[in-house]
């Protein structure tokens, strides 16, 4: 009897062990299918309401490394405002009011960036109180490496490849989250202002604040005054010239001034800034302008600024050309579907030159445009950089278009590219 017991009891613990050896063998598949199925966060959610999921060193260290951006209180968003205009003016010319027969009024500024000619530069436009592509973008180059991990406003740089950021204007007004964009834009540009274009819209004064949102967003956020906010505009650039070894493009929101002489800036080997001498009246043509097929001195659709043709902007490159330098087009927002017969442009870019008005680069089409192919001078007008519609106007749901020019010492192989950055499931 004895040895027919201690016989079972044997089988017992054979049987216990393989069970517990294919247990352990099934716990390791599921936790490999667990985490190739599921991002780091849904691991994180799993494990709270009770199955334990063990975490790599590599998930581990990837977590504590990743400082993400959260939106500031009043006194922080405030700082950073004063913070901004002391980096600004740091790169501004000294005389930032000028005399004038009609009085003392602000001048306005026109950057001039020259970049390596094996740079990249991504641009945006129009943002409009969206922040969430923002804080994605920022996310991403955290993941990716070329922002800091632990410092979300600060760019690393990368041999052999830097990197430029162009915001067109536009940042505030149609939607709630306008400090958002300015505090997360005005700390890019403190961190790094050689490698940031920060370009003045035409939502970025104050009487267009007032009547489109962003006065209402302060004053329910942190009871703030627009006033206090105004004169950070007014350090924005009214717009730049891009310019590598012998070509340029210009930069702006909306136009350019006709009569503005740009060649004192572009004649100088340094990077700097440009006093245009003309008072306030001059950002209207920079902000406000728009481009259509027939040339208008006075801009009927919106009350301010001209439209203006490719015809214009052929002259305006001729009348102040540069020796040595040529300059190839302008990029652009702001006019969107509003000048181009209605039609919703869903994340398309459209250039224009002298042999076609309205070219559309669909944005199903992920081949690139080479700039050889662009013929000079031309215009692109870039879409909203936006998940959110508003007005009716939105892209295929929760995508925002990325474009980038990506250079080249050879001229044939600098191209535009284009990607979506899309919109994480909440």
């Amino acid at each position: 009897m004895k040895k027919f017991l201690v016989f079972l009891f044997s089988i017992f613990l054979l049987f216990g062990g393989f069970c517990c050896f294919l247990g352990e063998n099934e716990g390791s598949r599921c936790e490999k299918l667990l985490r190739d199925d599921l991002s780091f966060e849904k691991l994180k959610d799993i494990e709270n309401v009770g199955l334990s999921v063990k975490r790599s060193k590599k998930e581990q260290k990837f977590d504590a490394k990743i400082v993400k951006y959260s939106p500031p209180d009043k006194s922080k968003f405030l700082d950073t405002i004063e913070n901004f205009i002391e980096a600004c003016k740091k790169n501004r010319p000294d005389r930032f009011w000028v005399e004038e027969a009609s009085g003392l009024q602000k001048g306005l500024f026109v950057r001039k960036l020259i970049v390596p000619q094996t740079a990249k530069i991504e641009f945006f436009t129009d943002l409009h109180a969206d922040s969430e592509p923002l804080q994605d973008w920022l996310e991403k180059g955290q993941v990716e490496g070329w922002i800091d991990k632990k410092d979300c406003f600060k760019l690393i740089p990368k041999k052999g490849e830097e990197r430029f950021y162009v915001f067109l204007g536009d940042y505030i007004d149609r939607g709630d989250e306008g400090v958002i964009n300015l505090d997360i834009l005005m700390n890019l540009y403190i961190k790094n202002p050689d490698h940031v274009v920060f370009l003045r819209g035409n939502h970025e004064s104050y009487g267009v604040a007032q009547r489109y949102g962003f006065e209402t967003e302060l004053d329910t956020k942190y009871k703030l005054n627009l006033a206090q906010i105004d004169d950070a505009f007014n350090f924005l650039s009214s717009a730049c010239f891009l310019v590598w070894g012998n070509k340029g493009i210009f930069l702006t929101h909306g136009g350019f001034k006709r009569d503005y002489d740009f060649r004192k800036l572009l004649q100088k080997k340094e990077k700097q800034f440009h006093l245009v001498l003309d008072g306030f009246s001059g950002q209207n043509y920079f902000a406000w302008s728009d481009f259509g097929k027939k040339f208008f001195d006075f801009n009927y659709n919106r009350g301010i600024g001209e439209i203006l043709t490719i015809k214009e902007v052929a002259e305006w490159f001729e009348t102040y050309s540069v020796k040595d330098l040529e300059l190839l087009g302008v990029i652009r927002g702001h006019d969107q579907s509003a000048f181009y017969n209605n039609k919703l442009l869903q994340g398309a870019v459209v250039y224009i030159n002298f042999e076609s008005y309205e070219q559309q680069w669909a944005p199903d089409s992920m081949a690139p445009l080479f700039l050889k192919d662009l013929s000079p001078p031309f215009v692109l007008t870039l879409d909203f950089f936006r998940y959110k519609p508003y007005q009716g106007r939105s892209w295929p749901k929760g995508k925002a278009p990325i474009l980038t020019l990506e250079l080249d010492p050879i001229f044939d192989k600098c191209k535009f590219t284009r990607k979506f950055l899309e919109q994480k499931k909440k």
